[in-house]
Parts: C-alpha cells; structure tokens; sequence
C-alpha cells in the first residue's frame, strides 16, 4: 500500500473503500489519544535522508 493511500485514508471522513472503514477508525481513534499527531505524506528521497 502506498504511503499516500494511508495518509489520504486517515484525513477522509467517512466512505472508505473496501470495507475498511473499522480499521481507518481504529487508527484515527489511537492516534487522537497522542497530543499533537501531524499525518503527512513523505516522498521517498526525503525518506532515504531521515535514515
């Protein structure tokens, strides 16, 4: 799965395909318990440099 998939999954309110929309929830739920959370896509050559 893409990295932009997740991210554009978790920024969606609602019609999730493929019946995931239990799991997208769960995710959101966790990460509204950890103050100051930012979800952002990443490019890969940024990536690479973080390592």
């Amino acid at each position: 799965m893409d990295a932009q998939l997740v991210v554009d999954l978790l920024e969606r309110n609602g019609g999730h395909p493929n019946g995931i929309g239990a799991l997208v929830s769960e995710c959101k739920a966790g990460l509204r318990e950890i103050p100051m959370v930012q979800i952002q896509h990443c490019y890969r050559k940024i990536q690479m440099g973080v390592f």
